[in-house]
């Protein structure tokens, strides 16, 4: 895991590519108060909106990300506070199983993020 500060080349599932192009790549770095590259796994980076409120985890995969792949990654999940939120497309198996991966659970509420159904999980 290695900090970036620019959005690596790789090969983007779809429905990460849609979601880097609606948040304009690396202006969500920029935005981020941390980012770091997962290997070839993909990006993951964090975004405070306030002192008050928990930070919003933000994360895209590469085409042949599979969950065995992030195993060497799990002992960073330290770095991910308590309480921190993120937003998974209901439809995304992968991205869901990684979020689990990392210790977030439902929070049983959901926001339509362009016609796209997003849960929200939560860091436990």
């Amino acid at each position: 895991m290695s900090p970036i500060s620019k959005l690596p080349s790789l090969d983007w599932t779809e429905r990460a590519e849609k979601q880097i192009l609606l948040t304009g790549g690396d202006e969500l770095i920029a935005a981020s108060q941390v980012a770091y590259r997962l290997g070839n796994a993909g990006v993951i980076g964090l975004i405070y909106t306030s002192y008050f409120s928990p930070p919003w985890l933000w994360f895209a995969l590469a085409k042949t990300t599979r969950i065995r792949d992030l195993i060497d990654f799990r002992r960073t999940q330290d770095r991910i506070p308590r309480g921190t939120l993120t937003a998974v497309d209901e439809d995304d198996a992968t991205a869901y199983r990684f979020a689990t991966f990392y210790g977030f659970e439902q929070t049983g509420q959901t926001v339509d993020h362009e016609g796209i159904l997003m849960l929200i999980m939560r860091k436990a």
